[in-house]
């Protein structure tokens, strides 16, 4: 089916058609590819390609173009060969049988689709045949070929003027680019070959403009076609005439030297296309020089005062199609398109225009919403100049035209070239000239050709045809070209019968070429050097105070050290000469130094002032509170970021400069995690300043703050300020903030959730977080967002777009934690959900939950609108751990009143959950409108206002869910003994973080439920050995110190090495005898393998006390002894010499 309007009716034409299964027609398919030639690559222009089926019958055909490209169309088949066939003057030699086909597999034809890249190779047998003998291939003749014409290949000259085509379509002998189809083909009605300048070309004038009194200048006259090529030709001859008292330095070919007042002449004659003379004058004046075509041969001659020329000759066929506009043109219509060649107009380079299809095209690109004022002017032709607009343009019928007078409007464009060069050309065909009154119109058809390099403008009348009553010859029209300013420009006609069909215009933005002779002291172009300093030190032309054309002053670039002779790189307008983010012609604006990046030295670059911070890049201090912008803009002395463009920058009455805490800030809980109730170092719940735009403030060490934990826990830090508390309740510490933030470590014994909360004893300032739901108005803080990298795809009427909140970024809200993996739903109804229903028309109240309306959502302005003209925005401000989530509708209007707009935002600050709405200018004070958020099942929020006058513009409103930052102590088993830590607590007194807490290497759970000991004490009998060695090590009894009741505890016997469960066993001498041979004395006793022991003796001459006989003694089983015979070094008498002496035996441990 399809859609057709006739007569202003919408008709449906339905069209049925049956086909057998095998034989329904496919869609027509294309092939494209590229023929090359081995052995002469430069000849694949003109070679027949054809599609072929497995018989080998020809489906269809083509020719290949320049660069042996070719497109085969309207394939029907499914599947298709592709061949270069046997032609006049080829031979294929692909396979050993000579078969026809190139390509041995078949090509699947894409219904309405292009297969692309079915490339052949050939080979050239046989010379290209040339059958007129022309020098021009005949398959290039017959096609729009390279050098742009389409001649006769039977014919080498196929206008017949005596010069060959090929002759013509290159510079030849006669140095001219010439029109192979016209035998005259600059129409002076002279023929081409007999013609001195058989071709439209003119004089290129450059003058050196400015030189002193006594110096010389020189002239250089160019014979160039409308190409810029140069005409190299010798012996071209013209004058050149100049006024004033100048003389003619060096001469012409001609040898003749003028000087002398009034109007001199020097007639000249070209070197290989070129004339240069010098000029000089010994008197202050203006010497105006100009060229003249004195031996009427045709010369295009363009000054200020004859800016143009015109006649009737044709615009040759050029090598390349243009392009029809892809934008369908309707009236007053204008498209942008890429200009694509080397074009310079009125000094500027272009790089895009925008055509209109009121006969014009612009430079200067409309941005913003037209209004009928703005189409008013573009249908309304102007004389030239007018500083009105449009400006910057070139005007080839500047009229008030219709496209769709005839149905057959169109406008084309593009680049095309030839041999000669390239050119840019618009081509509006089918125009009419608007009159309602008119049953039938005026048709126009017209071109306005730019030609690369020459920057030469042509216009061409193809077609004009009168209506009933408008006249299509330029009398009311505007026809020529104005600058960028208005100021200046080349008219041909305003409102004047001027234009015929077959007629063409050539114009040019002619260059000056007059010669200023100056003093040495003035100051010609009042750019504030002299003329002497110009020639001399800068450099620049004394006469122009813009030497390169770049819009930046010649004094100002030499003072700041920029080449003002350079209008490129960084020495030019969009350069950026000292690299600080400002172009140079900003610089040169807002008079800032363009080789400074900061000019007036206050920490920021001029770039970061203007761009990001709004301040004065030449005033250290904008705000005037003492502190430079950047020591605002950064972390200056005082570390902290203020703004530099307000001297109280928390609106606190304080000046920044003074201010303890001079940014809007907010007190943040970072609750700890839950833990055990075992757990001896529970993490510490977190009291922390932070800025609204995400900075923690560390130079804060002055703010006190109540601290509460309500529940049975106890703060068991000591705080800075305040006492240690505890006890059931809500429990209160004040504490003093260090470097921004304050810890404190909570202990509970109690399985439970403790929730912590805040307050502010001595009213600071800093926003303080909610201790129960609710909200509060605070002030605004509206951040503007719309840029385009934050638009958010959502237009229309109750619609809505997905995001998701960024990586990391986690928000609880209302017991429920959300995070990147959840959907988040922005309405176009002024509110976001994480609920399916995001495009609730009618608002309610809160609570309210209903089958198709919204929960869990977040609504700054609920209400029926609309995003027509409007637009809506989503961005991360800041950085982790203190991110910003905003979504912001902005011009948005209710559906109802679209006269009425709304610019509001919601703002999800990522540490705490807090929600911001942020209201900027606001056409509607909610008084239809809920405003508000509401929990996942509908049946818990917090209302701010539902259909009531709440809301005004410029205002904030701070919302809080009730949930308090809270941390849960779990009854579990922290320590891993097997006994859990309430058990641990209230039972057995033991430490739920230690598994053994009396440290006798036996669990509690062990010594509990196992061996029935004491798991808070090791050593119950108090014997020296713990329960885990009196139970595993000696099998003793571990509540009786002397298991074997041998009256040595069993440590004792450990020790020794005797067994504490045998009541025999212990350590004892046992023989004390005396030895014969040396009188002294024997002693032994029980030792123990593997022990060691010591020898005391103690007798009357020895003291009270026992003195060390012997120290390390090994023992050997199963007697141990050890012979006493007195000690000299010692001074211990032999024991013969005492009366009695008494001895003890000792374990070295």
């Amino acid at each position: 089916m399809c859609k057709k309007n006739i007569g202003g009716s919408l008709v449906l034409l339905f069209f049925f058609c049956f086909f057998p299964a095998d034989a329904c027609p496919a869609d027509p398919g294309s092939i494209k590819g590229q023929v090359t030639v081995t052995n002469f690559p430069e000849n694949a222009l003109g070679f027949t390609v054809e599609a072929v089926d497995n018989s080998e019958n020809v489906i269809t055909s083509a020719i290949t173009g320049s660069d042996g490209t070719y497109e085969l169309t309207g394939i029907t088949s499914t599947q298709a060969y592709v061949r270069v066939p046997e032609q006049f003057g080829y031979k294929k030699t692909f396979y050993a049988n000579e078969s026809l086909i190139a390509n041995a597999d078949p090509v699947t034809i894409i219904p309405n689709g292009i297969v692309n890249g079915i490339d052949i190779s050939i080979e050239e047998l046989i010379t290209q045949p040339d059958n007129d003998g022309d020098g021009i291939r005949d398959a290039e003749e017959v096609v729009l070929g390279s050098d742009g014409y389409r001649t006769s290949p039977g014919i080498a000259d196929t206008d017949n003027d005596g010069i060959d085509d090929l002759e013509e379509t290159t510079p030849g002998t006669d140095a001219f680019f010439t029109n192979p189809l016209l035998a005259d083909s600059d129409n002076d009605s002279i023929g081409d070959s007999t013609d001195t300048i058989p071709a439209h070309t003119y004089v290129k004038m450059r003058v050196t403009h400015g030189v002193l009194a006594s110096e010389s200048t020189t002239v250089v006259a160019e014979i160039r076609d409308l190409y810029h090529n140069l005409i190299n030709k010798n012996g071209i001859e013209f004058s050149l005439t100049c006024t004033g008292s100048a003389v003619f330095a060096s001469s012409a070919n001609t040898g003749t030297l003028v000087s002398g007042g009034g109007t001199s002449t020097a007639v000249v004659q070209t070197t290989g296309g070129v004339v240069s003379i010098d000029i000089s004058s010994s008197v202050v004046e203006n010497v105006a020089i100009q060229a003249v075509d004195s031996d009427s041969l045709g010369l295009l001659t363009f000054s200020a005062a004859v800016p143009y020329y015109s006649g009737y000759f044709q615009i040759p066929e050029m090598g390349s199609a243009m392009t029809d506009s892809p934008v369908q043109f309707v009236d007053d219509f204008e498209r942008n398109v890429p200009v694509n060649i080397a074009f310079t107009f009125f000094g500027q380079a272009v790089a895009n225009a925008d055509i209109h299809s009121n006969g014009f095209i612009t430079f200067t690109l409309f941005e913003g919403i037209p209004t009928e004022a703005f189409y008013q002017q573009m249908y309304t032709n102007d004389p030239i100049p007018d500083a009105s607009i449009p400006d910057n343009f070139i005007a080839p019928y500047w009229d008030d035209l219709n496209i769709e007078s005839h149905g057959t409007g169109k406008i084309s464009y593009g680049i095309q070239q030839n041999n000669a060069g390239t050119i840019f050309r618009i081509r509006w065909k089918d125009h009419g000239i608007y009159d309602s009154r008119e049953l039938f119109n005026a048709s126009l058809t017209f071109h306005a050709v730019l030609f690369e390099h020459s920057n030469l403008i042509l216009f061409h009348y193809e077609k004009l045809v009168n209506g009933q009553t408008r006249i299509a010859d330029g009398r009311s029209a505007t026809v020529g070209l104005e600058n960028s300013s208005g100021a200046l420009g080349v008219q041909f006609s305003y409102n004047t019968s001027s234009v015929s069909e077959g007629m063409s215009i050539i114009l040019s933005t002619a260059d000056d070429t007059t010669a200023h002779f100056l003093p040495s002291a003035g100051d010609y172009d009042n750019d504030g050097l002299s003329n002497e300093d110009e020639r001399t030190i800068s450099f620049t032309d004394p006469v122009n105070p813009d030497t390169d054309s770049d819009g930046l002053p010649d004094k100002w670039e030499h003072d700041y050290g920029l080449d003002p002779t350079s209008s490129t790189g960084i020495n030019g307008a969009e350069g950026d000469f000292d690299n600080d983010g400002l172009s140079n012609e900003n610089e040169l604006s807002i008079l800032t130094a363009p080789n400074d990046s900061d000019s007036d030295d206050d920490g920021l670059s001029d770039g970061d002032e203007v761009l990001i911070y709004q301040t004065q890049p030449k005033t250290a201090d904008t705000d005037g509170d003492t502190l430079s912008d950047g020591e605002e803009a950064y972390y200056g002395t005082d570390g902290f970021r203020t703004d530099p463009r307000k001297q109280d920058s928390d609106n606190d009455g304080v000046n920044d400069a003074v201010d303890p805490i001079p940014v809007h800030a907010r007190l943040v809980i970072i609750k700890p995690p839950d833990t055990f109730i075992g757990n001896p170092a529970p993490a510490p719940v977190k009291f922390q300043l932070w800025s609204l735009d995400g900075d923690l403030l560390t130079p804060v060490n002055t703010l006190v703050i109540d601290a509460q934990v309500s529940g049975s826990a106890f703060f068991a830090d000591p705080a800075v300020k305040g006492s240690i508390l505890n006890g059931a309740g809500t429990n209160s510490v004040r504490v003093q903030l260090n470097n921004g933030e304050a810890h404190l470590r909570v202990w509970n014994f109690t399985e439970e959730t403790v929730s912590f909360s805040v307050s502010d004893p001595f009213t600071s300032g800093v926003r303080f977080p909610m201790s129960a739901a609710g909200f509060e108005n605070v002030s605004s803080r509206f951040a503007d967002i719309s840029s385009g990298e934050n638009l958010v795809p959502l237009t229309g009427d109750d619609v809505s777009a997905s995001l998701t909140l960024p990586p990391g970024f986690f928000f609880r809200f209302f017991g429920d934690l959300y995070s990147s993996v959840n959907t988040l739903k922005i309405s176009s109804n002024g509110y976001i959900t994480f609920s399916p229903h995001a495009t609730a028309v009618s608002n309610k109240t809160i609570p309210y939950h209903g089958s198709n309306d919204p929960d869990a959502y977040i609504a700054p302005f609920w209400d029926d609108l609309a995003i027509t003209s409007g637009a809506v925005y989503a961005a991360v401000l800041g950085s982790a751990p203190s991110r910003r989530f905003v979504v912001q509708w902005s011009g948005i209007s209710l559906a109802s009143a679209p006269q009425l707009t709304l610019t509001f935002q919601i703002i999800l600050y990522e540490l705490d959950s807090l929600i911001e709405f942020q209201y900027g200018t606001l056409a509607n004070n909610g008084s239809s409108a809920t405003v508000g958020i509401e929990n996942a099942t509908g049946t818990n929020g917090v209302l701010v206002g539902y259909n009531s006058a709440v809301l005004s513009s410029q205002s904030g409103i701070a919302l809080f869910d009730g949930t308090l930052p809270s941390m849960r102590f779990i009854n579990g088993d922290y320590d891993g003994d097997g006994l859990s830590d309430l058990d641990e607590i209230n039972t057995h007194g033991t430490d739920p973080a230690l598994r053994d807490t009396d440290g006798d290497g036996l669990e509690d759970n062990t010594e509990i439920s196992v061996h029935n000991t004491d798991p808070v004490n090791a050593d119950p009998d108090n014997d020296g050995l713990n329960d885990m060695q009196e139970i595993f090590d000696y099998g003793t009894d571990p509540f009786n110190a002397d298991s074997d009741n041998d009256s040595f505890s069993d440590y004792q016997e450990a020790v020794a090495g005797t067994d504490p469960n045998d009541a025999e066993s212990y350590l004892r001498v046992t023989v004390i005898r005396q030895n014969p041979p040396t009188l002294g004395f024997i002693i032994e006793w029980n030792g123990v393998a593997g022990k060691t022991y010591r020898i005391w003796a103690k007798d009357g001459s020895l003291g009270p006390d026992f003195v060390l006989l012997k120290d390390n003694v090994a023992a050997s089983e199963p007697v141990s002894s050890y012979q006493d015979e007195g000690d000299e070094d010692k001074e211990i008498l032999h024991p013969q010499l005492e009366p009695a002496r008494l001895y003890k035996i000792t374990v070295v441990e």
